[in-house]
């Protein structure tokens, strides 16, 4: 639809459902192996690929809101041809897709144009199953054309943390504002690893924005850099090893050793984890308008899972943001901010 219709609002859709994962899918083509045709994510990230049912803490890193699902949760249209190689080790995906990074999950705002081709490749070095040991390798990227509004290509960075809340409360830290540019470039190197009831995961994104400018017609900044990362491991207290599925290159559902319970005077646990995270969120590098600055998280987690279907996680989250430059001209203090977050999930 027209960017500059009247309609396109997005003030009807408060408290409507939106589709997430809707698609077709074509098993054993020839050549391609499996074809996706519909609404689901971009092969990019091995922790934006990662269900949320099954995510190591109650929120994914800076970079699910910086690069991957701003507003739309990292669901878009497109068709994907993807397949395992070398025996299961590896995956490989690609496709293209309507860019609506910087729409809603309605697709609002979405003009002509505004098309991303993404891909991924991973491959496991280490994989003993007997040992319950793995290692995982990966790489992504993506080439995307901007959302088009009123006729311009723009892109906006912004970054959350525990995000539970709307509109007035969001935990909005970061945030670049709404810029304009004519390309937007992704990047992505993904590490993962299980060493029996021990697992690791990392990943580095970059941004890279061509013919940034602060208005439509204003001079060019040239490219500006963005980039996101973050570190974390966890451990089982209970012996659980971490599961990995080889058909789509990230981990999958924890299932414990026992289910908890307490039955004829017998206690039996569930699965306790331990986790930690670093996660980094760059926006220093814009010389645009917005309080683009520097974070640095520290997130402890305390996870229960009950049985495979129920977990509880505790999650505190140290958050450190500074700025090495003022802001539209006025300094904007430095701080620390303390975060303390419960979840009780059940999928079925």
């Amino acid at each position: 639809s027209s960017p500059s219709s009247a309609a396109n609002t997005v003030k009807n859709t408060i408290n409507f459902p939106a589709p997430t994962d809707l698609y077709w899918k074509f098993k054993e083509v020839p050549i391609v192996g499996n074809v996706y045709v519909g609404n689901y994510k971009e092969p990019i990230g091995f922790e934006h690929l990662m269900s949320s049912r099954w995510l190591n803490f109650m929120e994914r890193s800076y970079n699910q809101d910086l690069f991957y699902g701003p507003n739309n949760n990292g669901f878009t249209p497109g068709i994907t041809l993807t397949d395992t190689y070398a025996e299961e080790r590896g995956v490989w995906a690609i496709g293209a897709y309507k860019n609506q990074n910087n729409s809603n999950v309605f697709g609002y705002d979405i003009g002509d144009g505004n098309y991303a081709g993404t891909g991924r490749f991973t491959y496991l070095l280490i994989d003993d199953k007997e040992c319950h040991q793995l290692f995982h390798v990966g790489a992504s990227g993506s080439i995307r054309d901007p959302n088009t509004v009123n006729g311009n290509d723009t892109i906006r960075y912004r970054a959350r943390d525990l995000r539970n809340g709307p509109a007035n409360l969001a935990t909005v830290y970061v945030d670049s504002n709404t810029f304009f540019a004519d390309r937007q470039y992704l990047a992505n190197v993904e590490l993962a690893g299980i060493n029996g009831p021990w697992s690791f995961q990392a990943e580095w994104t970059g941004s890279w924005a061509t013919n940034a400018r602060t208005a439509a017609a204003s001079p060019s900044l040239g490219t500006n850099y963005t980039t996101g990362s973050y570190a974390e491991v966890h451990y089982f207290l209970t012996g659980e090893s971490r599961d990995y599925d080889r058909k789509a290159g990230v981990f999958t559902r924890i299932i414990p050793e026992r289910n908890f319970r307490w039955k004829s005077g017998c206690w039996e646990p569930g699965a306790w984890q331990i986790a930690f995270r670093y996660s980094y969120a760059n926006l220093q590098t814009l010389p645009i308008s917005g309080q683009g600055g520097h974070l640095n998280d520290y997130t402890f987690g305390l996870n229960w899972f009950l049985n495979p279907n129920m977990k509880i996680q505790w999650n505190y989250a140290l958050a450190q943001r500074s700025f090495s430059k003022p802001v539209d001209g006025v300094h904007v203090d430095d701080g620390l901010i303390h975060q303390f977050g419960m979840r009780l999930a059940h999928d079925f």
